[in-house]
């Protein structure tokens, strides 16, 4: 997933969030099972930055 930023546009956030919807909703496990991953290892990156808490 592109990491949104304050200069990223907004339709190209509505674009990322309608293909993460589609995905999950019409994606084969194989492609849902590498979101997942994604997102894990987007959070754990988040994490080491001290930009979340766990």
């Amino acid at each position: 997933m592109k990491k949104p930023t304050k200069a990223m546009p907004y339709s190209d956030l509505i674009k990322e969030h309608r293909r993460l919807i589609r995905i999950m909703k019409f994606g084969s496990p194989y492609e849902r099972s590498q979101l997942i991953q994604e997102q894990e290892a987007e959070l754990k990156e988040y994490e080491k930055e001290g930009r979340i808490q766990a």
